[in-house]
Formats: C-alpha cells, structure tokens, sequence
C-alpha cells in the first residue's frame, strides 16, 4: 500500500473518525463537568543547603553541584517519604476529630469498619503520634484501625496522589541546584488542601531535624573513631622510626653516610698512594740487584740476612706494627702516636741488626758493594713497610663495604617509616579537621536551617479548568488512533482489492473489474438512486473492457476459471454476453457442471447439450446454436467434473461445433477449489479469463491450483475482478461525478 493510497482511505473514513472523535470530545466533556472544582495550597520552604556549602566551603563558585543536587533530591524523597506523608494524614485526621468533625470517609466506612468508632480511632491516632519517633503501636488491635485508615482520604496512597514536591531555580548552566522548594496540594476543600500542607511542612522540618542531629551525631562518633585510628597508628609508626634508629646506631644518616663514602674515597686513595710505592720499590730493588750482579755479588750473598731469625723476626713485627698503625691513623686512634713509635724504635731497631750483617761481610766485599747491598736491604724494609700499609687499607675496605651496604638498606627502611609516618601525620591532621567540621554541624544542626518563606494559604480560587485541553486531547487523540487503526488494518489486509495488488499476486494482468453491488432493476432517487445508476455504469464499463480485451485476443473459446466459491463467475459471463450481443456478435454459453437454473441466465434461451451415449462419439450436426443471438447449453450435473460427464474428445467436438456456429463461445466452469472442471477444460480453449474476487486473499491451496491453470492453459487473457468497493474501481475508472446534496 502506497501513501496515496492510504490518504485517500482515510478521506473516505474521515466522517467516520470525525463522528468518532466528537463522540470522545463529548464523553471527555461530560466527565469533566461532574467533577468538582480542584484547590490547590502551596508552601515555599528555604532549605539552606547552598548557604551551609558556602559557609563551610567558604567561596560560591567551588559549590559542589552534585553533593548539593543529592541533599535537594534526599529532601525531596524524604518530603514524599511514606513516614512524612502518613504522620500529616493523621494528624490532620487527629485535628478534626479533636473538633468533632468526622471525615466522610469514615463516616462511609463499610458496616463493621473500625473507622465507625470515632473514640477509638482518635486515642489510637494520639498513640500512633505519640510514638512516632518508633513508629510502634502499643494497643495490638490499632492494626486494623490503621490498615483502614491507610485506605481513607488521609492515607498514604490517597495524599501521596495530590502532593506535588518540585525544585524552585533548579540547575542551570549558570549556577548551581535551587536552594527553595515548593510542596503543594491538591483538594476538592480549601481547607483542606492548606491544613496538609501546613502539617506536611511542619512534621518534614521535625523529622529532617531529628535525622540531621542523628546524621551529625554519627558523623562526627565516626569521625571521633577514625581521629583516634590515625592517632594511635602515627604513634606506632613514631615509636618504631624511634626504635629502628637505636637499633642501627642513626643519628643522622646523610652525614653517616658521607662519612662512610669519604673513608672509601680515602681508603681508595692510600692503596693506590701504596701500590705506587710499591712499584716504585720493586723497580728500585731490580735495579740495585742488577748493580751488585754487575758488582760481583752473589745472590746468597744478597739473601745473607734471610738467614738471621731475628732479622725475620724483626721484619714481620714491622709489618705488624705497620698495619696497626695504618688502622689506628685510618680511625684517628689515640694510640696513633705510641704505634708511630714502635714502627719507628722497631726500624731503627732492624736497621742497626742490618747495618751489623753487612759490616760482617765487608771482609768478602768492597765499600762499594757494601754501600749497594745496605741500599738493597733498605729498599726491601721500606718494600715491606709499603705492603703492610696496602694491606692494612684492603682490609679496612673490605669493613667498610658491608657497612655500606647496611646503611644502604637501612636508608630505605628509613625513608619508608619516614613516609609512612608523614602519611600517618597527613591523616590524623586531615582527621582532625574533619572531626572539627563535624562537631561544627552537630552544633548547627540542632536547630535545623529549613524555613517555611510562604506558609500555605486557604486558596480563595479554583485551579483553572483544564476542561478545553482535555476536550482537544481526546479528540485529536481518537482522531489519530483511528487512523493508527486504519493503518495498520491495511497494513494487514491481504485481500486482493486493488488492482496493483492483483497483478503483483497472480501475476497476470487485469482485464477489467466489477463493482461490489450489483444494479437493481426499478428507479430510486436521490442517493440510492445515483448509487444504483452508478453501479450500472461501472458494470457496462466493465463488461466493454472485457468485451475489448476479447475481440482484440481474436480468439473463439474463453474459459472463465476462478478459483474460490461464490466469485461472480456467472454474472461476469452474463455481463460480457450482453455487451457482445449490443456489439453484434453471436455468442455460445457452455455452463459446465451447474443446475440449469442459474439466476444469472435468466431470460436467456437455454438447450441441453447432444452428449453421446457412452461408447459413441459426439456428432457435430447435433449440435445447434442461435445464429442470431444467444444460446446457453448445459452440460452435465450439478457437482460432477467435465470428464465425468463426458470425455475429452466430445469435449473438444463440442466446442469446436459451437465455435463454427457463434462468432464467441464462453465457458463458464465450477470453481477450481473443489472442482477440476477448468483444469480438465483449460488445454481445449484459445484462451482462460480467471475470475477473483477482491475481497478476499489467496490461500497456499488457491496459489497452487493458479500455478497449474497457467500452466496447462494454452495463454490467459487476464483476471477479472469482481466485487471491488467504489474507491478502488476508481484507479481503473476514473472517479465519478457525485450529485449535488
């Protein structure tokens, strides 16, 4: 379906949805105007929230818009909070009572209701209230007396219904959420409606009180709790910086630690101060052997003094001594000086024992040989000296670089109790000034901050009546709800009424189309009449397109198959007959299979068909057609297949005697669907109109039985259809003039 198509379905239904519409508009009318006149009391409340965020944030343009939108909405819910809402109800209740003012609805309470004993519910109502801080109920039997009162006038559900709760300067792109709230009511009595939001105010201020007192009394408890854990953890991490320092000796670990790197550095130094020296000496000694070899020294000679113990003796306490003295100079000893003197008694000492060894020998040496071999011991002593000082500086590196490595990984565990405890004294001073704000709150919030800026007032005038835009409302909305229902009524309809339809779904094109209602013989005037005469004009037209489309075929024989009951078959055939005879042409009737006293023949001349005895042929002389006008023949019985009444050689003699006889010969076959009389005929003719009503859809039976027609027929002229509504056979035909009303 197109959207031209639909537009004008909807032009035609529009007086229709109209009617429909207006009905709505009516109906909306008449519930409106029973109603009674609607009052509605509001009270402004200042809640304070922007003012304390400024306070305790000190500038208004860091106001946090999230922390202010969720306290508007926690007192918004809290407003329309079931607790907020049942104490106001019963306290109103409570208030008429007390002044012996019975609400309707108790007073229509249901026979036996504990609504009707007025004494009752008013001590139970003063218990209720009376322990509304606990919401208990000390007399058991008040359950009954508050369920019904939860579904009178002042219940939850019924105020709940009324109350409206809404943001005054709500968040802008400018600033931050509205700092006023607006609570409303409404009611049929503007007493009422005043005194409900005056309670409803008064017990949200109680109770947002008693919670912000509670909320800050367990804020700062909290804020106490976690001031002490931060206390207590930072003394733990004091007492353990303190007690890592004494374990490892720290005083102050950077100078420690340049201490340490400075003895490396010196350390370092003096070995390499000694390994020069040492080089230096061995190459002195090299030289001095090289001179007394030249000399004519021996070598036992040379080693004469290796000999004495005591020589050796005296040369490994020098070296001893050496070493102890290079410590104690290293770590600045006072014994520095006392050792300086042994190394020096003690080298004085092995000079004069070295001094005596070479005198002994001079008897075998010259003084020249005498003078290198004494420079030769001497050399070797200070040798000697060289390597016990280098050893004794190795040795103290060796120290020291454990200790380095100590330091090193007490350096880290130092940094990480340092940090740890400048976290811990960022927390607890974070801790104590939260724990001061929160003690600053609970101060404040013993008097809460909300205050009522406009009280409510007794309205003195109605709600304006929204009556016109209900009205408009349900009557543009049934408009267009009848026309989603007109829409999706095409959008399922799967009839074949349109002729694009039909093509798309046989696939064969549409010859003509007959209307749905059929021309009644006698005059009408008015628009019965114009619809009749209409209904005549559309069949001739009807009947000429199809009378065109079969002499343009040029054919003889033209069967008129449908494929469901009751299709108009036979009144298609009657039409096409009478436009044929007014053109001039002689034309044959076969009905095949149906009771000689068809409605639809009526008036016109009817034989019965020469069929030969079974076992004998069908001769063509017996068969006699009017040559002048019209004849219809009949064969066989009502309800019995063409080859059941015949075979298919007489069939075809038939026909053929009749076509030489009739300048047209129609056939008009039973219905394929329960009848295979079109099947059986569909291969004898020139050509096969199929017939379909448009009001109906194919089934997978009807598509199966078309696809064999087609294919056993020698060609299809199109499809006629019939029962078409006006609307359509107006894309075939044009629209028709309508007469002036």
């Amino acid at each position: 379906m197109d959207i031209q198509t639909f537009l004008r379905q909807v032009l035609r239904q529009t007086p229709f949805l109209a009617l429909v519409s207006l009905i709505a508009a009516l109906i909306v009318v008449g519930y409106t105007w029973t109603q009674p006149d609607k009052y509605v009391s509001a009270a402004v409340l200042h809640t304070g929230i922007i003012t304390g965020e400024a306070v305790e944030l000190g500038d208004d343009s860091r106001l946090d818009r999230l922390s202010v939108t969720a306290q508007v909405k926690n007192m918004t819910e809290m407003l329309e909070s079931r607790r907020v809402i049942t104490e106001a109800g019963l306290r109103v209740l409570h208030g008429r009572l007390m002044q012996g003012d019975v609400p309707r609805f108790m007073r229509s309470a249901p026979v036996g209701s504990p609504l009707h004993d007025a004494d009752r519910v008013l001590a139970i109502v003063e218990s209720y209230l009376d322990s509304a801080q606990t919401f208990t109920v000390p007399d058991p039997a008040a359950d009954s007396v508050l369920m019904a009162f939860e579904e009178g006038a002042y219940g939850y559900k019924a105020l709940s219904r009324h109350l409206t709760v809404e943001e005054l300067g709500g968040p802008s792109a400018t600033g931050p959420a509205g700092d006023l709230l607006r609570v409303s009511f409404e009611s049929s009595d503007p007493r009422e409606a005043a005194a409900i939001v005056r309670t409803v105010t008064e017990v949200f201020r109680t109770a947002y009180g008693s919670w912000q007192a509670e909320e800050a009394r367990a804020s700062r408890e909290f804020f106490e709790r976690q001031t002490e854990q931060s206390r207590v953890l930072m003394q733990e991490l004091e007492d353990q910086l303190e007690q890592f320092k004494i374990d490892n000796r720290i005083v102050n670990l950077g100078e420690q630690t340049s201490a340490l790197l400075g003895q490396q550095e010196r350390l370092q130094e003096l070995m390499q101060q000694q390994s020069q020296i040492i080089e230096a000496r061995r190459a002195a000694v090299a030289r001095t052997d090289a001179l007394l070899a030249d000399a004519g020294v021996r070598a036992d000679q040379m080693e004469q003094w290796r000999v004495s113990s005591e020589v050796v003796s005296s040369e490994n306490r020098l070296q001893d001594l050496q070493r102890a003295l290079t410590r104690a100079q290293l770590a600045g000893a006072r014994e520095a000086p006392l050792l300086l003197d042994s190394v020096q008694a003690m080298r004085r000492k092995l000079d004069t024992r070295l001094g005596e060894l070479v005198v002994g020998t001079q008897a075998n040496l010259n003084q020249s040989q005498a003078d290198l071999l004494r420079r030769r011991y001497d050399l070797l002593i200070e040798l000697d000296i060289a390597r016990a000082t280098r050893q004794a500086a190795m040795d103290e590196l060796q120290a020291v670089s454990p200790r380095m490595a100590d330091v090193a990984r007490g350096g880290a565990r130092l940094a990480r109790l340092e940090r740890e405890l400048r976290l811990a004294e960022q927390q607890y001073t974070s801790m104590l000034a939260k724990l001061s704000l929160a003690r600053s709150y609970e101060s404040r919030a013993a008097s809460t901050n909300i205050r009522v800026i406009e009280p409510a007032r007794v309205p003195l005038e109605p709600e304006p009546s929204k009556r016109g835009l209900l009205v408009a409302l349900a009557a543009v909305g049934t408009f267009l709800a009848g026309v989603v229902v007109l829409l999706g009524l095409e959008y399922f309809d799967t009839t074949l009424k349109t002729p694009r339809r039909i093509e798309r779904t046989l696939g064969v094109p549409l010859v003509t189309a007959y209307p749905l209602l059929q021309p009644k013989s006698g005059k009408a005037r008015g628009r019965k009449g114009w619809h009749a005469e209409l209904a005549r004009v559309r069949f001739v037209a009807a009947a000429r397109g199809l009378r065109q489309a079969i002499v343009d075929a040029k054919g003889s024989t033209y069967l008129f198959a449908s494929l469901t009951r009751h299709a108009g078959t036979s009144t298609a055939v009657r039409w096409t007959v009478d436009s044929l005879v007014q053109a001039h042409r002689t034309v044959a009737v076969v009905v095949f299979c149906r009771a000689a006293d068809d409605p639809a023949y009526a008036g016109l001349p009817h034989v019965e068909a020469p069929m030969p005895e079974p076992g004998h042929r069908l001769q063509p002389e017996a068969v006699h057609a009017d040559p002048a006008g019209v004849t219809v023949m009949h064969v066989g019985d009502a309800g019995a297949t063409a080859l059941e009444c015949s075979t298919e050689a007489d069939i075809r003699a038939l026909l053929h005697a009749l076509a030489h006889q009739a300048n047209i010969v129609l056939i008009d076959a039973p219905a394929l669907l329960g009848n295979t009389t079109a099947l059986e005929i569909a291969p004898l003719v020139d050509h096969v109109i199929i017939v379909q009503p448009a009001d109906r859809s194919l089934s997978p039976a009807q598509e199966r039985l078309l696809r064999r027609l087609r294919k056993q027929a020698p060609a299809v002229l199109g499809v006629v259809s019939t029962m078409v509504r006006e609307e359509h056979l107006e894309e075939i035909f044009g629209a028709a003039k309508r007469p002036q009303s």
